[in-house]
């Protein structure tokens, strides 16, 4: 009783921590929300069934189910990082139905504790049963949907897997499947299923919103430092390029590098690639770090990292329609172009074009209804 009243206050600390601190309230971080709610109105239903039942031990089972959650939001999460297209709210609300159903049972069982009408003991059986096999199933299903959903679309799983989205949907897959293993294990030794699920309802979302403060906070600080630390370098890199630009009056040479870097980036477009760099550059073009930089810094005034996001805008302008007509998200089509991180693409963005992504949509979307 003690270790999972400390358990549970741990993990309630965690769900409200993610609930007021995380900005998860637009495109697919939408449903890392979802997600944490169902966590914490799951682990609510525990703490109340302590309060109302001697046996609440045998009876946990019957509180609300966070599985069932966590496998429908963790698969919409996916569609929306790797496919692009943004989920209606009437196909949310359809997956949420076997929670749904948890949170309808549960009620139930808190009026029959407290005393209120009861069902026929057959039905009873019959709906815990439903419930307790629930689980396991919207496990198998959704895992099945998300390989299914990696095969369909396993170019986009390339391009995105180590952006933060990306690496976080992998995860819940793998989260999955452990899961399912786990239970697996417990049926083929017959120790008992139903202390297995109950253990994993209780350890499984405290790992799962751990992964999210993981990939969303740490990894994302990670990504903001390297950007600082790219700028830090763009800026070393102008000054010694410049320094020895003017000691160096081979302008011939660097006019052809020029050429040559603008070519490659047009033909084969290597900064669509998330781990594109300078070093890369250099050895595409069989040159020395050294020349790129001068030639970047004084013959075409930029320096590698401006260059490279530069082009990444450009091509999600070239590319800007679909996300006009609702067939991709903004962060998707950021994602395909290269960037690794929202704060890095609205950055950019608004430097090259003067607004945020949002503002030259809607002013592109009124163009659009004034030329029709």
């Amino acid at each position: 009783m003690v270790s999972f009243l400390l358990l549970a206050c741990f993990q309630l600390l965690i769900f409200v921590f993610i609930l007021l601190k995380f900005p998860l309230k637009e495109g697919s971080d939408r449903f890392l929300l979802l997600i944490a709610i169902g966590g914490t109105l799951a682990l609510l239903s525990k703490l109340v069934f302590y309060q109302l039942d001697v046996n609440a031990d045998n009876n946990l089972l019957y509180t609300i189910s966070s599985t069932l959650c966590f496998a429908a939001m963790s698969h919409l999460f996916s569609v929306e990082v790797f496919t692009g297209k943004r989920s209606k709210v009437i196909t949310i609300v359809l997956h949420l139905v076997p929670y749904g159903f948890s949170l309808c049972y549960f009620g139930y069982e808190v009026i029959r504790i407290s005393g209120g009408p009861l069902m026929d003991l057959q039905e009873i059986r019959l709906v815990a049963a439903v419930e307790n096999y629930m689980r396991t199933v919207s496990l198998l299903i959704y895992l099945a949907l998300d390989l299914r959903l990696f095969i369909l679309h396993r170019q986009a799983v390339q391009a995105r897997y180590r952006t933060v989205n990306g690496s976080l949907s992998l995860y819940f897959t793998v989260h999955k499947l452990l899961l399912l293993l786990l239970i697996g294990v417990s049926m083929l030794n017959s120790v008992q299923v139903n202390g297995t699920i109950l253990f994993l309802g209780l350890i499984s979302m405290p790992v799962v919103v751990f992964a999210i403060m993981h990939y969303k906070i740490f990894v994302g600080m990670k990504a903001a430092l390297e950007e600082k630390d790219g700028r830090q370098l763009d800026f070393l890199s102008r000054s010694n390029a410049s320094k020895y630009a003017k000691s160096n009056p081979d302008d011939e040479r660097y006019e052809e590098y020029k050429a040559r870097i603008l070519s490659y980036l047009e033909r084969e477009k290597p900064f669509l690639d998330l781990d594109f760099s300078l070093q890369h550059l250099a050895e595409a073009l069989d040159l020395s770090n050294h020349d790129v930089s001068i030639t970047l810094n004084s013959r075409m005034d930029t320096t590698f990292y401006q260059l490279v996001n530069t082009a990444r805008v450009e091509h999600f302008l070239q590319h800007s329609e679909a996300v006009l007509h609702g067939e991709k998200t903004i962060l998707a089509a950021a994602y395909e172009s290269g960037f690794n991180s929202k704060s890095t693409f609205n950055k950019y963005f608004k430097m090259v074009t003067g607004e945020s992504p949002r503002e030259f949509l809607k002013r592109r979307s009124m163009d659009d209804l004034r030329i029709s």
